[in-house]
C-alpha cells in the first residue's frame, strides 16, 4: 500500500464538513481556555461564555473536505479527511 500523504491545509469553513467530534476533546479545549483566561486576562472564562465558546470546529474534530480546493501538490482535496 502507498504511504498516506500528510498535508497541512487551511480551509474556509464552507469547504469542510464535520465528520466526528469527541465530547472529551471539546471539554479539554474549554478547560484550556478557562485556564488561559485566568492567567492572561485575570477573568472568569465562564462569566463571559457561560456555555463555553460555541465554535464551528474544535481541535480534535475529524473533518472531510467537501469543496474543490487545491492544497500544495494536491490538485483537488475534495473527499480527503483530516483532523482540526
Amino acid at each position: 500500500a502507498a504511504p498516506t500523504l500528510r498535508v497541512k491545509g487551511y480551509f474556509a469553513s464552507r469547504d469542510v464538513r464535520l465528520v466526528s467530534r469527541r465530547a472529551e476533546d471539546v471539554a479539554a479545549f474549554q478547560e484550556r481556555e478557562r485556564i488561559r483566561w485566568d492567567v492572561v486576562y485575570d477573568e472568569d472564562y465562564y462569566a463571559f461564555h457561560p456555555k463555553g465558546l460555541g465554535l464551528e470546529f474544535y481541535p480534535g474534530d475529524r473533518v472531510e473536505v467537501v469543496g474543490d480546493v487545491k492544497v500544495k501538490e494536491i490538485e483537488n482535496a475534495r473527499g480527503r479527511t483530516g483532523v482540526v
